[in-house]
């Protein structure tokens, strides 16, 4: 209110009038701040008229632009909305697709929902390309990875991430374009619980926002670093970023919002470090600045936690009053969710219903245990840019993996412990539940460290170690051995010109095709990225080479369904059988031989060893 009032005082400074947008925007470069910016453009609004339709898009986009540097986030969002309806009907601009960004950011302000403000983003990084302006497509690239922050999501994020840094670098862009990356990039770390290395690339972007005098920018990595500090328990690190925060607020005073944020970050660290009484002054004096910040979710977070402190400290009747004010729709994580619904509950003394929030919070860490852990298996198959340094290929050993699956199994134990204090309830179905996943969480991690990933079927590993088995007990019965090891024809060149996506594909349907044509006691496993091995038992050459051309065959003259077309594929087959005392490795290895001459006299074909 204070600002609209200020913005309406500032207008009667304007009454020039303007002849065209050009010579309005130069104008407007000549004033200082934000405020007397947003005022000009309020007060020309009436010269709109007279404009070409391109340039009262343009108008009503820095329009919006500076009521959002004011922090008028509703009127920014009409001002954009209108830029976007009229743009869009004209040639395709920078301005347009910088409208729909700008946009992006007021819905992520008003929802911090990805499914709200993400398809803004997606459709600038598919004009962006289109348009072939390196500084707008780097910058739509940047903001879209910000909308896969999930394990799900990781790796289009690193391949956005990549576009964007390489697009930089061809261009010579400023280096605040480099900071959005390293901010980016940052974000999917902490996602994925890498905290060390978004601490990292965050600290890199504070450094150009610090240098390029960037306060806003500055202030919002600070910000993101205290959490990561924190998570590392670094906290004598996460109060020097908080002492920052508040010198920047007190050198700072036209950014009202940073005392809120600084007071929250203050709490937030005493929180984690069970400094309860210090953490509920922290949350109030944010509380208290809560109408100096638009950002709802924050807020909400902040009565949250102080709840939880309250709660902690046995002030239950103060507690309850907070936990009266919450606003459940603001959170849209699920784990957040239900960290407000036990509060609820414990205000009214339901204990019952807290007992299924606190399985609830259980099951959840889990499930993120084990995905996070196939996440760390995914990441092993790609390399990320080495000036970016993404992640490393050695974090995801299988020995550093099951370390991490324990380490986070204690953490969440600990969790659950310091909840079922805070809340009073210590039940011991609670604790057979505990028991009972994580027996079920180290079997999941067994079975998925013998299946591929993609197709389901035996890995490597899994074939090598089942194969030498069943060769001994097929050797002391003295029957017949066979193996079969085929590969698909030219497929990179299916990759190349149809997407790894259409890759995928082909796999899966050739996976499927070869297992309706074995026998239920033969062994298929995929150990390679095209290449797969068939074990079968108690079968002669005659039999096996049967079973390969069959399979040849059906897949040759399988039309393969993908994105963009019908596509045929053929595969090359090498065939080996058991005549003498030979291991697993021998047999493999002449298999292999026949394969390459297979495959070097014309592909499509069946070669016996």
């Amino acid at each position: 209110m204070r600002i609209l009032l200020f913005v309406i005082v500032l207008t009667t400074k304007f009454a020039h009038a303007f002849q065209s947008y050009d010579e309005l925007n130069a104008h407007v470069d000549t004033l200082d701040s934000p405020a007397d910016k947003l005022a000009f453009f309020l007060e020309q609004q009436k010269l709109i008229e007279h404009f070409e339709p391109a340039d009262v898009g343009n108008f009503y986009y820095r329009l919006g632009f500076w009521q959002i540097e004011n922090g008028l986030y509703d009127n920014a969002l009409i001002s954009l909305n209108k830029s976007i309806d009229i743009k869009k009907q004209g040639l395709l601009s920078t301005q347009y697709i910088d409208a729909l960004l700008e946009r992006s950011y007021v819905l992520y302000i008003n929802s911090n929902d990805l499914a709200v403000y993400c398809p803004d983003r997606k459709l600038a990084v598919a004009l962006a390309r289109e348009l072939k302006e390196p500084e707008i497509l780097a910058k739509s690239l940047s903001q879209y990875a910000f909308c896969f922050q999930d394990q799900q999501g990781f790796l289009k994020a690193i391949e956005l991430l990549n576009e964007a840094l390489q697009v930089t670098k061809e261009a010579s862009l400023s280096p605040s374009g480099l900071s959005v990356i390293h901010n980016a990039t940052g974000l999917i770390y902490q996602k994925n619980f890498m905290y060390d290395k978004a601490y990292e690339h965050v600290y890199r972007a504070w450094e150009i926002w610090d240098n390029e005098g960037d306060v806003y920018d500055a202030f919002s990595m600070l910000h993101n670093l205290v959490d990561y500090a924190s998570s590392l328990e670094d906290y004598e690190l996460a109060n020097q970023h908080v002492a920052k925060m508040y010198k920047m607020a007190a050198e700072n005073p036209i950014h009202q919002d940073f005392v809120f944020f600084a007071s929250f970050n203050e709490g937030l660290v005493a929180s984690r470090q069970m400094d309860y009484p210090s953490a509920i002054l922290a949350f109030e004096k944010a509380i208290e600045n809560e109408d100096k910040t638009n950002e709802v979710y924050f807020v909400n977070h902040a009565r949250l936690l102080l709840s939880e402190a309250l709660l902690t400290t046995q002030q239950y009747e103060k507690a309850a009053k907070v936990i009266s004010t919450l606003n459940n729709e603001s959170f849209t994580r699920e784990i957040n969710k239900i960290r407000f619904d036990a509060l609820k509950d414990f205000s009214k003394q339901d204990y019952r219903n807290i007992t299924g929030h606190l399985l609830a919070l259980d099951k959840i860490w889990n499930k993120r245990l084990v995905s996070f852990i196939e996440q760390q298996r995914v990441i092993t198959l790609r390399e990320h840019d080495a000036e970016i340094t993404l992640y490393e290929n050695k974090i995801l050993a299988q020995k550093l993996a099951i370390s991490e699956l324990e380490l986070e199994q204690e953490t969440a134990k600990n969790r659950i412990t310091t909840l079922t204090i805070m809340l009073g309830l210590v039940v011991l179905g609670c604790l057979l539940f505990l028991i009972y996943q994580l027996i079920k969480s180290k079997r999941l991690f067994k079975s998925k460290s013998e299946t591929d990933f993609l197709t389901g079927i035996a890995n490597r590993t899994f074939m090598i170690e089942q194969g030498e088995r069943l060769l001994k007990t097929i050797s002391k019965q003295s029957k017949s051995f066979s193996v079969i090891l085929f590969d698909l024809d030219n497929f990179k060149s299916i990759n190349d010109t149809h997407g790894h996506d259409a890759g995928d594909t082909v796999l899966k349907t050739v996976t499927k095709i070869t297992q309706q044509l074995l026998r239920e006691k033969d062994l298929f496993g995929r150990i390679g990225g095209e290449e797969f091995l068939i074990l079968l038992p108690a079968i002669n050459m005659e039999g096996t080479i049967d079973i390969a051309n069959r399979i040849r065959t059906e897949i040759s003259n399988t039309d393969i369904v993908v994105a963009s077309a019908s596509l045929k594929c053929s595969v090359s087959v090498g065939v080996a059988c058991l005549r003498e005392d030979k291991s697993l490795t021998q047999l493999i290895t002449d298999a292999d031989k026949a394969l390459y001459e297979a495959k070097r006299t014309g592909k499509n074909k069946v070669v016996t060893a």
